[in-house]
């Protein structure tokens, strides 16, 4: 009945180390949000982290390559229990 939320992905993208976002970065992360995803974010969080709020599956992949490889962004996944890595050493 809703094929545009059969798939409804949320991504998570850590802070940098610093904690302060370059205005190159947002526009870039923006762009690239409003081409592959739903162009909605989740900037407010206490973590320092962007959540990027609905995307499809075939999407995942191509948002996945683009901030590793283009934008030298770290993703990864953690489920609910990890803390964000803020300056990690190790």
């Amino acid at each position: 009945k809703f094929p545009g939320v059969a798939h409804f992905h949320t991504m998570r993208v850590a802070q940098p180390g610093g904690k302060y976002y370059t205005t190159e970065f947002l526009k870039k992360l923006c762009d690239l949000w409003e081409f592959r995803g739903s162009g909605v974010t989740n900037m407010h969080g206490s973590t320092g982290d962007i959540i990027l709020i609905g995307t499809s599956t075939p999407q995942l992949e191509e948002i996945f390559f683009e901030l590793t490889h283009n934008m030298n962004q770290d993703l990864g996944g953690s489920g609910s229990n990890l803390r964000t890595p803020a300056d990690c050493i190790g």
